[in-house]
């Protein structure tokens, strides 16, 4: 009798054990969502990969150069810049228009998207294609082309003409999300908030956009600055996958993480970098200047005057 009562409490030892183990391993890496110079260097001639250089004008691509047979976008032109929060994605016709017009389609394996600077634009054009249900085809390049270039890889100029598709997504749950989501998210179901601007303005130091009413940040927020997460400007490669994570402190990998900044630009990344390290990541395109549109309650720490402009 004393063996079979001690069955069960060894068994629930067991199971407590293996929860905290579980509790305190990190989700898996999704690796190909990054992919380095040499990956690329070597499928340059890959009809299943599309390049994309994601730009704000065309002197980089047109003058400087750009990885060979990589089409250009401007962001901007993805951008719907006069809303009421500006910055926000076109509609869904708009963006499955510029899918089939460079050339995505069923045979598409890899889309690499790189840009001239630290991959701001670059994040935000996979969180656009992470709404249609492309997220699992899409990588960054690390790096960017400032890293190509540092290690002497090829370059050419030249408009390069995709080949339009007629492509169509299929039915997927989006990873964007809205006031009413983030509310009753933050409120009933546990989830997590991460707010990827500059700490002053995270903390309420001051607003940081024009159109935000005022300064601080959505209520139990954490913050990890965007910029953070590269070497630096000169070498925008990302950080160590550790490194990374310690930026974002100890949230629940079990729960949604919802990252957002002023306008859903800067989120972007910290969108992206949060389905790298394998979180359950969401988008606030709206962000903060929409959360405040809609009512929602912005904190800023008790030694900060919030109504500093």
């Amino acid at each position: 009798m004393t063996h079979r009562r001690l069955i069960p409490s060894v068994l629930a030892t067991l199971l407590l054990a293996a929860a905290v183990a579980s509790a305190q391993s990190p989700p898996a890496l999704r690796s190909d969502m990054l992919v380095s110079t040499q990956w690329l260097a070597d499928r340059l001639d890959d009809e299943g990969v599309l390049i994309v250089h994601v730009g704000h004008g065309r002197r980089g691509y047109d003058v400087v150069g750009h990885v060979p047979g990589a089409v250009f976008v401007d962001m901007l032109d993805l951008l719907v810049r006069d809303a009421d929060v500006p910055d926000e994605l076109p509609d869904r016709d708009t963006l499955i228009a510029w899918c089939r017009s460079v050339g995505i389609d069923n045979d598409t394996r890899r889309i690499v998207l790189y840009g001239d600077a630290t991959g701001l634009f670059p994040a935000r054009l996979y969180a656009t294609l992470a709404t249609l249900g492309l997220a699992d085809r899409v990588s960054l390049l690390d790096g960017h082309i400032r890293r190509w270039r540092a290690e002497g890889r090829p370059t050419e100029l030249g408009e390069v003409t995709p080949t339009p598709s007629t492509w169509s997504p299929d039915p997927v749950d989006s990873p964007l999300v809205t006031y009413d989501d983030v509310r009753i998210g933050l409120d009933e179901k546990g989830w997590s908030a991460v707010d990827a601007r500059r700490p002053d303005t995270y903390r309420g130091a001051r607003a940081g956009h024009p159109r935000l009413t005022a300064a601080g940040h959505i209520p139990g927020a954490t913050n990890a600055p965007w910029q953070d997460a590269v070497l630096s400007v000169r070498d925008p490669a990302l950080l160590p996958p550790d490194q990374l994570r310690e930026q974002f402190g100890p949230i629940d990998p079990d729960r949604p993480i919802v990252a957002y900044c002023a306008t859903g630009m800067r989120s972007s990344m910290t969108f992206f970098l949060l389905g790298y390290l394998g979180y359950d990541a969401r988008w606030y395109d709206g962000s903060l200047i929409d959360w405040q549109l809609q009512g929602g309650p912005t904190v800023a720490l008790p030694s900060i005057d919030a109504s500093v402009p």
